[in-house]
Protein backbone atom coordinates (compact mmCIF):
# COMPACT_ATOMS: atom_id res chain seq x y z
CA UNK A 1 0.00 0.00 0.00
CA UNK A 2 1.48 3.21 -0.89
CA UNK A 3 1.00 7.36 -0.32
CA UNK A 4 -0.69 9.07 -2.80
CA UNK A 5 0.69 12.53 -2.90
CA UNK A 6 3.44 14.95 -4.74
CA UNK A 7 6.99 15.46 -5.15
CA UNK A 8 8.34 18.94 -3.92
CA UNK A 9 10.85 20.66 -6.31
CA UNK A 10 12.31 24.23 -6.50
CA UNK A 11 15.19 26.50 -7.26
CA UNK A 12 16.38 26.29 -3.74
CA UNK A 13 19.96 27.03 -2.44
CA UNK A 14 21.66 24.23 -0.72
CA UNK A 15 23.07 24.97 2.87
CA UNK A 16 25.79 22.64 4.12
CA UNK A 17 25.74 22.48 7.92
CA UNK A 18 28.82 20.85 8.15
CA UNK A 19 28.03 17.29 8.67
CA UNK A 20 30.39 15.60 11.04
CA UNK A 21 30.38 12.23 11.58
CA UNK A 22 31.16 11.42 15.22
CA UNK A 23 29.17 8.67 15.58
CA UNK A 24 31.80 7.38 18.75
CA UNK A 25 34.20 4.69 17.90
CA UNK A 26 32.67 3.77 14.47
CA UNK A 27 34.65 0.45 12.36
CA UNK A 28 34.34 -0.89 9.28
CA UNK A 29 35.32 -3.38 7.03
CA UNK A 30 38.21 -1.66 5.36
CA UNK A 31 37.23 -3.89 2.21
CA UNK A 32 33.37 -3.29 2.28
CA UNK A 33 32.63 0.33 3.52
CA UNK A 34 29.12 -0.67 3.95
CA UNK A 35 29.61 -3.36 6.52
CA UNK A 36 28.93 -1.74 10.17
CA UNK A 37 30.38 -4.06 12.81
CA UNK A 38 28.59 -2.94 15.61
CA UNK A 39 26.25 -0.19 17.72
CA UNK A 40 25.01 0.45 21.12
CA UNK A 41 22.01 2.41 22.81
CA UNK A 42 22.91 5.40 21.36
CA UNK A 43 24.10 3.88 17.87
CA UNK A 44 27.55 3.44 18.32
CA UNK A 45 29.59 -0.03 16.89
CA UNK A 46 29.77 -2.59 19.59
CA UNK A 47 28.63 -6.09 18.31
CA UNK A 48 30.23 -8.45 20.09
CA UNK A 49 29.80 -11.29 18.01
CA UNK A 50 30.43 -11.63 14.01
CA UNK A 51 27.58 -10.32 11.65
CA UNK A 52 26.27 -12.52 9.85
CA UNK A 53 25.29 -11.91 6.16
CA UNK A 54 21.75 -11.68 4.95
CA UNK A 55 20.10 -13.56 2.39
CA UNK A 56 19.10 -12.22 -0.63
CA UNK A 57 20.46 -8.82 0.08
CA UNK A 58 23.87 -8.04 -1.01
CA UNK A 59 26.47 -6.40 1.87
CA UNK A 60 23.63 -6.47 3.96
CA UNK A 61 24.68 -7.99 7.65
CA UNK A 62 23.06 -8.83 11.32
CA UNK A 63 24.95 -9.73 14.61
CA UNK A 64 21.92 -11.94 15.58
CA UNK A 65 21.70 -15.74 14.54
CA UNK A 66 20.07 -16.94 11.42
CA UNK A 67 17.02 -18.32 12.96
CA UNK A 68 16.06 -15.28 15.39
CA UNK A 69 17.56 -12.73 12.00
CA UNK A 70 15.03 -14.46 9.59
CA UNK A 71 12.31 -11.55 9.36
CA UNK A 72 14.68 -8.98 9.07
CA UNK A 73 16.65 -10.86 6.46
CA UNK A 74 13.49 -10.75 4.18
CA UNK A 75 12.54 -7.33 5.24
CA UNK A 76 15.80 -6.16 4.09
CA UNK A 77 16.22 -8.26 1.04
CA UNK A 78 12.52 -6.60 0.29
CA UNK A 79 13.25 -3.11 0.94
CA UNK A 80 16.65 -2.96 -1.14
CA UNK A 81 14.83 -4.70 -4.41
CA UNK A 82 12.46 -2.52 -4.50
CA UNK A 83 14.74 0.60 -5.41
CA UNK A 84 15.88 0.95 -2.04
CA UNK A 85 19.09 3.10 -1.18
CA UNK A 86 19.72 2.27 2.56
CA UNK A 87 18.12 0.01 5.12
CA UNK A 88 18.79 0.25 9.01
CA UNK A 89 17.02 -1.72 11.40
CA UNK A 90 17.44 -0.55 15.16
CA UNK A 91 16.47 -2.80 17.97
CA UNK A 92 16.86 -2.24 21.55
CA UNK A 93 19.55 0.22 20.71
CA UNK A 94 21.22 -2.14 18.55
CA UNK A 95 21.69 -1.70 14.90
CA UNK A 96 20.27 -4.92 13.68
CA UNK A 97 20.56 -4.82 9.80
CA UNK A 98 22.73 -1.88 8.18
CA UNK A 99 22.63 -1.57 4.41
CA UNK A 100 23.70 0.66 1.60
CA UNK A 101 23.47 0.50 -1.98
CA UNK A 102 23.43 3.10 -5.41
CA UNK A 103 26.41 4.91 -3.68
CA UNK A 104 25.21 5.88 -0.38
CA UNK A 105 27.77 4.91 2.78
CA UNK A 106 27.03 4.89 6.74
CA UNK A 107 28.16 8.86 6.14
CA UNK A 108 26.67 9.95 3.25
CA UNK A 109 23.54 11.85 3.87
CA UNK A 110 20.24 11.24 2.02
CA UNK A 111 17.62 13.95 1.08
CA UNK A 112 14.55 12.88 3.29
CA UNK A 113 12.74 15.02 0.85
CA UNK A 114 9.17 15.38 2.29
CA UNK A 115 9.55 13.12 5.21
CA UNK A 116 11.41 16.25 6.58
CA UNK A 117 7.92 17.61 7.79
CA UNK A 118 8.60 14.97 10.57
CA UNK A 119 10.59 17.79 12.45
CA UNK A 120 7.41 20.66 12.20
CA UNK A 121 5.46 18.46 15.27
CA UNK A 122 8.60 17.95 17.88
CA UNK A 123 9.67 22.23 17.01
CA UNK A 124 5.97 23.09 17.89
CA UNK A 125 6.30 20.87 20.67
CA UNK A 126 9.94 22.64 21.86
CA UNK A 127 8.47 26.06 21.29
CA UNK A 128 5.79 25.17 23.24
CA UNK A 129 7.84 23.94 26.28
CA UNK A 130 9.31 27.54 25.76
CA UNK A 131 5.99 28.86 26.15
CA UNK A 132 6.52 30.46 22.82
CA UNK A 133 3.30 29.04 21.86
CA UNK A 134 0.56 27.14 22.33
CA UNK A 135 -0.66 24.33 19.60
CA UNK A 136 -4.28 25.56 19.49
CA UNK A 137 -3.32 29.41 19.49
CA UNK A 138 -4.49 31.49 16.56
CA UNK A 139 -1.78 31.46 14.01
CA UNK A 140 -2.71 35.19 13.62
CA UNK A 141 -1.48 36.09 17.03
CA UNK A 142 1.59 36.37 15.17
CA UNK A 143 0.99 36.59 11.24
CA UNK A 144 -1.31 39.44 11.81
CA UNK A 145 -2.07 40.19 8.32
CA UNK A 146 -4.62 37.49 8.86
CA UNK A 147 -5.77 39.07 11.65
CA UNK A 148 -8.97 41.26 10.04
CA UNK A 149 -9.64 38.12 7.81
CA UNK A 150 -12.97 35.93 9.00
CA UNK A 151 -11.34 32.62 8.32
CA UNK A 152 -8.01 32.82 8.29
CA UNK A 153 -7.81 34.68 11.82
CA UNK A 154 -9.53 31.20 13.56
CA UNK A 155 -6.54 28.77 11.94
CA UNK A 156 -4.62 27.27 14.77
CA UNK A 157 -1.23 25.78 14.81
CA UNK A 158 -2.67 22.65 15.31
CA UNK A 159 -4.28 22.47 12.12
CA UNK A 160 -1.31 24.39 10.15
CA UNK A 161 0.36 20.99 11.21
CA UNK A 162 -2.60 18.32 10.92
CA UNK A 163 -2.97 19.94 7.52
CA UNK A 164 -6.28 20.81 8.01
CA UNK A 165 -6.09 24.78 7.98
CA UNK A 166 -8.30 24.91 4.63
CA UNK A 167 -4.61 26.60 2.75
CA UNK A 168 -4.66 25.54 -0.70
CA UNK A 169 -1.03 24.41 -2.05
CA UNK A 170 0.00 26.59 -5.07
CA UNK A 171 -1.11 25.52 -8.74
CA UNK A 172 1.82 23.73 -9.10
CA UNK A 173 1.61 21.91 -6.35
CA UNK A 174 -1.54 19.93 -6.75
CA UNK A 175 -2.21 16.33 -5.14
CA UNK A 176 -3.32 14.35 -7.75
CA UNK A 177 -6.43 12.02 -7.13
CA UNK A 178 -5.25 9.15 -9.07
CA UNK A 179 -1.76 8.99 -8.04
CA UNK A 180 -0.58 5.77 -6.43
CA UNK A 181 2.25 6.97 -4.30
CA UNK A 182 3.39 10.19 -2.46
CA UNK A 183 6.78 9.10 -4.79
CA UNK A 184 5.63 10.90 -7.99
CA UNK A 185 8.16 13.72 -9.13
CA UNK A 186 5.58 15.77 -11.37
CA UNK A 187 2.16 16.28 -10.80
CA UNK A 188 -0.80 14.14 -13.12
CA UNK A 189 -0.62 17.56 -15.50
CA UNK A 190 3.03 16.61 -15.83
CA UNK A 191 4.06 20.40 -14.07
CA UNK A 192 6.52 20.19 -11.47
CA UNK A 193 5.33 20.72 -7.85
CA UNK A 194 6.67 23.72 -5.84
CA UNK A 195 7.13 24.71 -2.40
CA UNK A 196 6.42 27.82 -1.77
CA UNK A 197 8.73 30.07 0.32
CA UNK A 198 7.63 31.88 3.53
CA UNK A 199 6.13 34.89 1.83
CA UNK A 200 4.56 33.27 -0.40
CA UNK A 201 2.92 30.48 1.96
CA UNK A 202 0.92 33.23 3.75
CA UNK A 203 -0.86 34.07 0.77
CA UNK A 204 -1.62 30.86 0.09
CA UNK A 205 -5.75 30.88 -0.77
CA UNK A 206 -7.88 29.75 1.61
CA UNK A 207 -10.33 26.82 -0.05
CA UNK A 208 -12.09 25.09 2.92
CA UNK A 209 -13.32 25.92 6.70
CA UNK A 210 -10.57 25.43 8.73
CA UNK A 211 -11.27 22.63 10.28
CA UNK A 212 -13.21 20.44 8.37
CA UNK A 213 -11.09 18.72 5.35
CA UNK A 214 -7.40 17.09 5.33
CA UNK A 215 -5.41 18.56 2.68
CA UNK A 216 -2.15 17.50 1.51
CA UNK A 217 0.51 19.77 0.76
CA UNK A 218 3.69 21.94 1.70
CA UNK A 219 2.08 25.53 2.34
CA UNK A 220 0.65 25.23 6.12
CA UNK A 221 4.73 24.00 6.88
CA UNK A 222 6.23 26.95 5.62
CA UNK A 223 3.23 29.23 7.12
CA UNK A 224 4.66 27.60 10.25
CA UNK A 225 8.05 28.43 9.56
CA UNK A 226 7.02 32.11 8.80
CA UNK A 227 5.22 31.84 12.21
CA UNK A 228 8.59 30.76 14.14
CA UNK A 229 10.64 33.03 11.79
CA UNK A 230 8.85 35.87 13.47
CA UNK A 231 8.42 34.38 16.81
CA UNK A 232 12.41 34.05 17.36
CA UNK A 233 13.31 36.85 15.64
CA UNK A 234 13.48 39.12 19.34
CA UNK A 235 15.74 35.79 20.36
CA UNK A 236 18.37 36.17 17.03
CA UNK A 237 17.27 32.88 16.09
CA UNK A 238 15.90 30.93 12.90
CA UNK A 239 13.76 28.16 13.21
CA UNK A 240 16.62 25.77 12.04
CA UNK A 241 18.96 27.25 14.46
CA UNK A 242 16.08 26.68 16.78
CA UNK A 243 15.64 23.17 16.30
CA UNK A 244 19.57 22.18 16.00
CA UNK A 245 20.23 23.58 19.49
CA UNK A 246 17.01 22.66 21.43
CA UNK A 247 17.11 18.88 19.78
CA UNK A 248 19.65 17.94 17.21
CA UNK A 249 22.82 18.77 19.52
CA UNK A 250 20.71 16.95 22.46
CA UNK A 251 21.04 13.67 20.92
CA UNK A 252 24.05 14.30 18.85
CA UNK A 253 22.15 14.48 15.57
CA UNK A 254 23.92 16.32 12.85
CA UNK A 255 22.13 17.90 9.68
CA UNK A 256 23.76 16.53 6.33
CA UNK A 257 22.21 19.83 4.68
CA UNK A 258 18.97 21.45 4.35
CA UNK A 259 17.56 23.43 1.11
CA UNK A 260 17.16 27.21 1.62
CA UNK A 261 14.46 29.07 0.01
CA UNK A 262 14.98 32.71 -2.51
CA UNK A 263 14.38 34.59 0.91
CA UNK A 264 16.99 32.16 2.99
CA UNK A 265 14.57 30.76 5.00
CA UNK A 266 14.73 26.69 5.53
CA UNK A 267 12.48 24.68 3.79
CA UNK A 268 10.51 22.81 6.39
CA UNK A 269 8.71 20.81 3.73
CA UNK A 270 11.44 18.86 2.56
CA UNK A 271 14.56 20.60 2.79
CA UNK A 272 16.30 17.85 4.85
CA UNK A 273 19.14 15.40 4.57
CA UNK A 274 20.38 13.25 7.00
CA UNK A 275 22.54 10.17 7.21
CA UNK A 276 20.47 6.79 8.00
CA UNK A 277 22.10 6.96 11.39
CA UNK A 278 21.45 10.20 12.04
CA UNK A 279 17.53 9.81 11.66
CA UNK A 280 17.72 6.80 13.46
CA UNK A 281 18.94 8.94 16.17
CA UNK A 282 15.48 11.14 15.93
CA UNK A 283 13.36 8.09 16.07
CA UNK A 284 15.23 6.59 19.08
CA UNK A 285 14.19 9.75 20.73
CA UNK A 286 10.31 9.31 19.57
CA UNK A 287 10.81 5.58 21.07
CA UNK A 288 12.25 6.25 24.20
CA UNK A 289 8.98 9.21 24.60
CA UNK A 290 11.49 12.16 24.82
CA UNK A 291 14.02 11.11 26.60
CA UNK A 292 17.97 10.30 25.45
CA UNK A 293 20.26 9.17 28.04
CA UNK A 294 17.95 9.38 30.69
CA UNK A 295 17.42 13.24 30.21
CA UNK A 296 14.00 14.34 29.57
CA UNK A 297 14.34 16.09 26.10
CA UNK A 298 10.74 16.97 25.14
CA UNK A 299 7.74 16.72 27.71
CA UNK A 300 6.12 13.26 27.01
CA UNK A 301 2.67 14.49 27.55
CA UNK A 302 3.77 17.61 24.95
CA UNK A 303 5.14 15.21 22.58
CA UNK A 304 1.63 12.32 22.74
CA UNK A 305 -0.02 15.64 21.03
CA UNK A 306 2.05 14.89 17.49
CA UNK A 307 0.07 11.26 17.45
CA UNK A 308 -3.59 12.87 17.80
CA UNK A 309 -4.96 12.22 14.45
CA UNK A 310 -7.86 15.08 13.28
CA UNK A 311 -11.54 14.60 12.67
CA UNK A 312 -10.62 15.22 9.04
CA UNK A 313 -7.79 12.40 9.00
CA UNK A 314 -7.49 10.29 12.28
CA UNK A 315 -4.42 8.49 10.42
CA UNK A 316 -2.52 12.10 10.39
CA UNK A 317 -0.51 13.63 13.48
CA UNK A 318 1.18 16.85 13.34
CA UNK A 319 3.52 15.90 10.71
CA UNK A 320 3.91 12.07 11.14
CA UNK A 321 1.79 9.53 10.24
CA UNK A 322 -0.36 6.98 13.09
CA UNK A 323 -1.47 4.05 12.90
CA UNK A 324 -5.19 4.81 12.35
CA UNK A 325 -7.70 4.18 9.47
CA UNK A 326 -7.63 7.72 7.45
CA UNK A 327 -6.78 8.87 4.21
CA UNK A 328 -3.79 9.13 2.19
CA UNK A 329 -2.49 12.90 1.30
CA UNK A 330 -4.86 12.40 -2.08
CA UNK A 331 -7.33 12.23 0.19
CA UNK A 332 -8.38 8.18 -0.77
CA UNK A 333 -9.33 6.15 2.64
CA UNK A 334 -5.99 4.20 4.07
CA UNK A 335 -4.25 2.61 6.85
CA UNK A 336 -0.41 2.07 5.88
CA UNK A 337 0.17 0.86 8.61
CA UNK A 338 -2.32 -1.69 8.99
CA UNK A 339 0.50 -4.62 9.70
CA UNK A 340 2.54 -2.86 12.14
CA UNK A 341 1.74 -2.65 16.07
CA UNK A 342 -0.89 -0.13 17.36
CA UNK A 343 1.73 2.32 18.62
CA UNK A 344 3.91 2.54 15.37
CA UNK A 345 4.72 6.48 14.15
CA UNK A 346 5.92 7.05 10.83
CA UNK A 347 7.48 9.92 8.79
CA UNK A 348 7.51 9.26 5.41
CA UNK A 349 8.50 10.92 1.97
CA UNK A 350 8.84 11.65 -1.26
CA UNK A 351 10.40 8.38 -3.44
CA UNK A 352 9.65 6.21 -0.24
CA UNK A 353 11.91 7.53 2.14
CA UNK A 354 10.32 6.04 5.51
CA UNK A 355 10.97 6.45 9.31
CA UNK A 356 9.27 3.78 11.51
CA UNK A 357 9.16 4.06 15.32
CA UNK A 358 7.51 1.23 17.06
CA UNK A 359 7.88 1.52 21.16
CA UNK A 360 6.03 -1.65 21.68
CA UNK A 361 8.70 -3.78 20.05
CA UNK A 362 12.08 -1.74 20.68
CA UNK A 363 12.04 -1.05 16.94
CA UNK A 364 13.15 2.26 14.81
CA UNK A 365 13.51 1.51 11.15
CA UNK A 366 15.16 4.05 8.43
CA UNK A 367 14.60 3.18 5.02
CA UNK A 368 15.78 5.53 2.08
CA UNK A 369 14.88 4.67 -1.59
CA UNK A 370 15.23 6.42 -4.68
CA UNK A 371 11.72 5.17 -6.61
CA UNK A 372 8.04 4.46 -5.85
CA UNK A 373 8.28 0.26 -6.08
CA UNK A 374 7.95 -0.14 -2.19
CA UNK A 375 5.01 -0.92 -0.17
CA UNK A 376 4.26 -0.12 3.40
CA UNK A 377 2.49 -3.03 4.10
CA UNK A 378 4.56 -5.64 2.49
CA UNK A 379 7.90 -4.59 4.38
CA UNK A 380 6.06 -4.09 7.84
CA UNK A 381 4.53 -7.88 7.01
CA UNK A 382 8.22 -9.48 6.37
CA UNK A 383 9.64 -7.42 9.36
CA UNK A 384 7.52 -7.87 11.99
CA UNK A 385 6.17 -11.48 10.83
Amino acid sequence: MKLSGYQTLHPFRWIGLGVFFGLGLLSTSPAQSTLVQSASVQIRPSFSSSPIPVQGCQNCFSPLSQQIAQPYQQAAAYAMRQGGNALLILEGGEIIVEQYDNGYTARKPHPLKTATQSFTGILAIAAAQDRLLTLDEPVAKTITEWQSHPLRSKITIRQLLSLTSGLSSSSAERVSSSASNLSSNLASDGMPNVVPTYSQAIKSPLTTVPGKVFQYGSAPFQVFGELLRRKLAPRNQTPLAYLKRKIFDRIDLDIGGWELDADGNPNLASGASLTARDWARFGKLLERHGRWNGRKILDKKLLAECYLGSSANAAYGLGLWINEPGRSPSGKPQNLLAAAPKDTIMAAGTDDQRLYVMPSRNLVVVRFGRDNRFEDDTFLSLLLQ
